[in-house]
């Protein structure tokens, strides 16, 4: 063949190249752009929002507007754990809500049982509450 740094004419290179051409398909191949070939994933990962208005009944914007109430009402706490404690809830639903409701309340959206209502808690217990299908809704009403 050639000799490394031996000068070839452009036509003795041509007429190689036309008589090779299995040897220069990878190498047009990786040069040829291909739109369906990436190496990024390219497919979004849902949002924070996105996630939760997966596994809830409410929508997007709802969960955005509840997060703003739930970080008012998590900074009234005493402890600064960024949850709604029994007595924040307290304060916040009784009255109209009996006292002796609250607690039963604070349960139902306290689903890991360790005193603080997080905000996936108050989402899930407030779609389940408001917008989920009866029997959670009993279930919220019966706690």
């Amino acid at each position: 063949m050639y000799l490394q740094g031996e000068k070839v004419a452009f036509e003795t290179f041509s007429a190689w190249m036309d008589n090779h051409l299995d040897c220069m398909a990878i190498s047009r191949w990786l040069l040829l752009p291909n739109q369906s070939l990436s190496l990024v994933n390219k497919i979004d990962t849902p949002t924070f929002y996105q996630t939760l208005a997966g596994v809830t009944h409410l929508e997007e914007g709802e969960i955005v507007e509840l997060e703003k109430r739930f970080w008012v009402l998590a900074a009234k706490n005493k402890d600064k754990s960024n949850r709604i404690d029994i007595n924040s809830l307290k304060q916040l639903v009784s009255p109209p809500m009996p006292t002796g409701l609250t607690t039963a309340f604070f349960q139902a959206l306290d689903e890991n049982q360790d005193g603080h209502i997080d905000f996936k808690e108050l989402c899930c217990g407030v779609s389940a509450a408001c917008r989920g299908p009866e029997l959670e809704r009993q279930k919220c009403k019966n706690a």
